[in-house]
């Protein structure tokens, strides 16, 4: 897959997700990565309709994951953060909610029956939508240092 081309794993002992620096190279390189899907399904798809949906698709996940990979930075600085980075952080994770939602609920790519989309459900994707993370950089001024061990230990053993 043209993900172990940008060097992001999943991990097979914790159910195929992507975790720690690899959560960050797939944010950061998240265009590049689905330019190549979109390109390979290209390839093989002719029907007018996928076709659509597919860039439908791309277009609104390379927005996903640039919201995703400013989330990351701040997650995993060890850096004390101002008032302007955690404001930047809280409307990050506001448009981040408004993206998951419109792709999966409001405007999928395939509407009605045919949207095999569902909203995230692991407890790391509840912890970053919900405000614990917020509130945990507000009180902290801090994620990397206080929360990466604790957001990685959201990860089933």
């Amino acid at each position: 897959m043209c993900q172990k081309k940008f060097n992001v794993d999943l991990q097979v002992y914790f159910n195929g997700v992507i975790i720690g620096p690899h959560c960050m190279i797939l944010a950061k390189k998240g265009e590049e990565i689905q330019q190549q899907l979109y390109d390979k399904m290209m390839e093989k798809v002719h029907e007018p309709h996928l076709r659509a949906a597919m860039k439908k698709y791309k277009e609104q996940m390379v927005s996903i994951y640039k919201v995703w990979y400013e989330l990351c930075k701040t997650m995993m600085s060890t850096k004390e953060q101002d008032d302007a980075a955690i404001q930047r952080f809280e409307d990050n994770i506001k448009e981040l909610r408004r993206l998951v939602h419109n792709l999966v609920v409001e405007d999928p790519p395939l509407p009605g029956d045919n949207n095999p989309l569902k909203l995230p459900t692991k407890l790391k994707w509840f912890t970053l939508l919900s405000d614990i993370l917020l509130n945990t950089l507000k009180l902290w001024k801090c994620l990397g240092d206080v929360a990466e061990e604790s957001i990685e230990s959201f990860h089933p053993d």
